[in-house]
């Protein structure tokens, strides 16, 4: 049976009016003639961009309690004490939190009195809101009752939430997105309301609390929630006649992915098995998920990891994601890009034919991630200004055996890469008269 009690923690209301200005248009009478000429058009005064509201700077928040006479009773009414906390809501990001005294004597009128913080909480953000009774005096005694609501302290440091200790609870509300970790055991938040929206302050162990989805994942400790297993729950807590909707609940983790690579550049169709180990407490999956995030063509992963790649080149990411914990993830960058290297290589150098004398060129093509599918080189005599193919300058057949013209001068021999067209190399070539040869620059 639920003891009425008339303690009152209330926030400070400050009354604003307004008032309401109406436009009126006059009319001319029934009988008047129509214009003959149509009314101009009035074009509308454009209103000003109003000013930003300017954020309200941190503030000691305000809390009014009523205090009544004290009872025999166990109910709220017989609390000598509380303490109040705004979770989160110190700038630094820690909670404000202070306390609240009955007074020693109680007039026949109850008293209402002033507890402010000590330290300054951010105003105009909502933080959830805490009152613990206490059946002795400096928050000693057993807990008689407990109050949780959002509440948002305003500029001028009073709460925008009204918390009493009497009342008929109509609904209870269950603060969504709360989160637990594997491991840790956590009260819940939730508020009890009456018929206008305001809350109640309840007997610990009123609350029933069940689960509606996740029973896998979390599990009830009186009214604390401990969480089991990542990653999403809800919970329905009933007070009284009163229930409240499936709300979710968040169960986190410590667990940590590392893979054996923090970023890869990868040459043409090369392949990078990625290995990728899951850490934490509690962790009983230790798999993970890939997935390629803007991949140019040509690019796959396997489910064990196994990245292959194309001859296209790009960037893009690999997102490994615990099975475990789809929360956690790992981004791993990739860059796809050409390695090949095409090189002009003789020997003996330098060599010395005549004019119409042979000489074989020898080209490789290589890549320091493994070898190209084809190391195979095209030839081309060239101007070595214009590098335009010439046909004066000699000939060079599909082996590399230059021949050189009946003409001295200098020439440029080209090898292509037929893997990679871009990647080319080249060598000058002298030819003399006399028949003193070629010399391979």
């Amino acid at each position: 049976m639920r003891v009425p009690a008339n303690w009152v923690a209330r926030s400070l209301c400050a009354v604003c009016c307004f008032g309401l200005t109406a436009l009126v248009a006059g009319c001319g009478g029934g009988d008047s003639e129509p214009s003959a000429s149509p009314s101009p058009t009035v074009s509308p005064t454009p209103r000003p961009t109003p000013a930003a509201t300017p954020t309200p700077a941190p503030t000691r928040a305000r809390v009014t309690i009523a205090w009544p006479a004290r009872t025999r009773v166990e109910a709220v009414s017989s609390a000598l004490s509380a303490r109040i906390v705004l979770t989160g809501a110190a700038p630094g990001g820690g909670d404000v939190t202070w306390t609240a005294e009955r007074p020693a004597v109680i007039p026949n009128q109850q008293p209402s009195l002033d507890y402010t913080s000590n330290d300054v909480a951010v105003a105009g953000t909502p933080f959830l809101l805490t009152v613990t009774f206490y059946g002795d005096a400096n928050q000693t005694g057993g807990v008689v009752a407990v109050a949780q609501a959002n509440a948002t302290v305003r500029a001028d440091g009073t709460l925008d939430t009204t918390i009493a200790t009497v009342g008929t609870i109509r609904s209870v509300s269950v603060v969504p997105n709360q989160t637990v970790a594997v491991g840790q055991t956590v009260p819940l938040a939730f508020s009890a309301l009456d018929a206008t929206g305001n809350v109640i302050a309840v007997r610990p162990g009123s609350a029933r609390i069940s689960i509606a989805i996740g029973a896998d994942r979390i599990a009830l400790d009186g009214e604390s929630i401990r969480g089991v297993r990542p990653r999403d729950a809800s919970v329905v807590v009933a007070i009284d006649q009163a229930s409240s909707s499936a709300t979710p609940v968040i169960v986190t983790s410590d667990a940590v992915l590392t893979a054996n690579t923090t970023g890869l550049n990868l040459s043409l169709e090369k392949s990078f098995a990625v290995t990728t180990t899951v850490t934490g407490t509690g962790v009983s999956d230790t798999g993970v998920t890939y997935a390629l995030v803007n991949p140019p063509a040509n690019v796959a992963i396997t489910p064990a990891g196994l990245l292959t790649v194309g001859k296209n080149e790009g960037t893009f990411q690999i997102v490994a994601t615990s099975v475990y914990d789809t929360a956690k993830t790992l981004t791993i960058p990739v860059t796809v890009a050409s390695k090949v290297v095409t090189a002009i290589i003789n020997t003996p150098t330098p060599v010395r034919v005549g004019i119409g004398d042979k000489v074989a060129i020898t080209a490789t093509v290589s890549d320091p991630d493994g070898a190209p599918s084809d190391t195979s080189v095209t030839w081309a005599v060239i101007d070595p200004v214009t590098g335009r193919p010439i046909t004066t300058a000699g000939t060079i057949d599909a082996d590399g055996v230059y021949t050189a013209p009946t003409t001295a001068g200098t020439y440029r021999i080209l090898a292509t890469s037929r893997y990679d067209t871009r990647k080319t190399d080249f060598v000058n070539v002298s030819v003399v008269a006399g028949g003193v040869g070629v010399i391979i620059q």
